[in-house]
């Protein structure tokens, strides 16, 4: 992604969805949790696509360590969401509150999913076999 200054050799996780649905939960902390992740595996970046808020409410959420901060991007909005998940390694559902097209769109790209089981999401989809999903005319078909 030479667009971000992401390497070539980087892995990418992104997540997708309004700014509001990764806030206000002490237990579930979105941006303490992918901070840890990018801390734990230093060759990794995440790409958080929303519309962000503005830059003094942002920072108020981001990271203190910069090379952290460097590698948590929060980037949007976009019309066109199929370049973004193309460079992905993996999809990391938003929480505490979660959505259902980018989990469709996600599984259409054949992307992994990481989501995590609180009582504030919906059950988490574990066979798909079955399901028939309505796509809007704007859907992404990997």
């Amino acid at each position: 992604m030479e667009n971000y200054g992401i390497p070539e050799s980087a892995t990418v996780s992104v997540s997708i969805g309004s700014f509001s649905k990764v806030l206000n939960d002490p237990e579930l902390d979105y941006f303490r949790t992918i901070g840890t992740i990018l801390r734990m595996f230093p060759n990794h970046y995440h790409l958080f696509v929303t519309k962000p808020p503005a830059p003094e409410i942002l920072e108020k959420y981001l990271p203190e360590d910069q090379d952290i901060r460097k590698r948590l991007m929060v980037i949007g909005p976009f019309s066109n969401l199929e370049p973004i998940y193309g460079v992905a390694d993996f999809l990391i559902e938003t929480f505490p509150q979660i959505g259902g097209m980018v989990k469709a769109e996600a599984m259409a790209c054949k992307l992994p999913i990481v989501a995590f089981l609180n009582k504030k999401a919906w059950p988490v989809l574990t066979d798909v076999s079955n399901i028939t999903i309505k796509l809007s005319s704007n859907s992404i078909l990997c």
